[in-house]
């Protein structure tokens, strides 16, 4: 059967997989069906099998790698908001203003 991305999750976990993913409540997992385009399926097949791990561990890492990126883009965010240009001047100025040590010069 040519994969479409069917992710069935439903089995439980492993000790790598909690390795990744820490404790799931139940031990058991969420199944996803999602639809991708073919090319990208078949690299996703030929990966699975080069790393030896299932094509659902790697959807699944790839998932968490990627909703963790985009969690970090928007904390960043949220932070850079509560920053002012006000406050890095003021500690900005609190720096020394010395040479740098040998080996740190610009080049």
């Amino acid at each position: 059967m040519p994969l479409r991305a069917i992710v069935d999750t439903n089995v439980f976990l492993s000790f790598d997989t909690v390795r990744f993913f820490g404790e799931v409540e139940g031990g058991y997992m969420t199944t996803i069906h999602a639809q991708v385009p073919d090319p990208l399926a078949r690299q996703l097949e030929e990966l699975a099998a080069q790393e030896g791990v299932s094509i659902d561990q790697l959807v699944s890492i790839a998932l968490a790698y990627q909703v963790s990126a985009w969690r970090t883009r928007d904390t960043v965010g949220v932070r850079a908001k509560r920053g002012s240009w006000e406050k890095f001047d003021r500690v900005m100025a609190k720096v020394r203003d010395v040479a740098p040590l040998a080996g740190d010069e610009k080049t």
